[in-house]
């Protein structure tokens, strides 16, 4: 088997109880860290807000929140500004080798996660799994 086909055999395969307790506790950390982060960047920073104005403009089926900004929008939207949310302080964990881990991940988790009423543990098994997977691809 091929990197690609075992990289997503581990992915699939991987389930919560398969987390061990401090995978658990750090994937906690970082979804809190993420959201606190894109609420930060929502009223320290101009373009997550000219952004929001945008996303709204777009309107879209409301499933997911646009977090900080009152309203909710498609997944696909929703995703969209609160990775810009997230990311536009840099004030992201980053690991060796450097990467943008749960700006990219965390915001297509929980757009996605609140449309289809995923539960805390889907959750962060999702989170573990985006970490697992920029790890391999980096």
């Amino acid at each position: 088997m091929g990197v690609t086909a075992d990289l997503c055999d581990k992915i699939v395969a991987t389930t919560y109880g398969d987390l061990t307790d401090d995978a658990k506790d750090r994937a906690r950390r970082l979804v809190i860290d993420g959201i606190a982060v894109a609420i930060a960047g929502t009223v320290q920073e101009e373009a997550p807000g000219v952004l929001a104005k945008h996303v709204r403009a777009l309107g879209g089926e409301p499933q997911s929140t646009a977090i900080g900004f009152g309203f909710k929008t498609s997944p696909v939207q929703a995703a969209y500004l609160n990775g810009a949310s997230m990311h536009v302080l840099d004030f992201e964990p980053m690991w060796s080798p450097a990467n943008h881990q749960v700006s990219t991940s965390l915001p297509a988790l929980l757009a996605l996660a609140e449309r289809d009423g995923a539960s805390g543990r889907e959750i962060l098994t999702g989170i573990v799994k985006g970490t697992e997977m920029m790890g391999w691809l980096r």
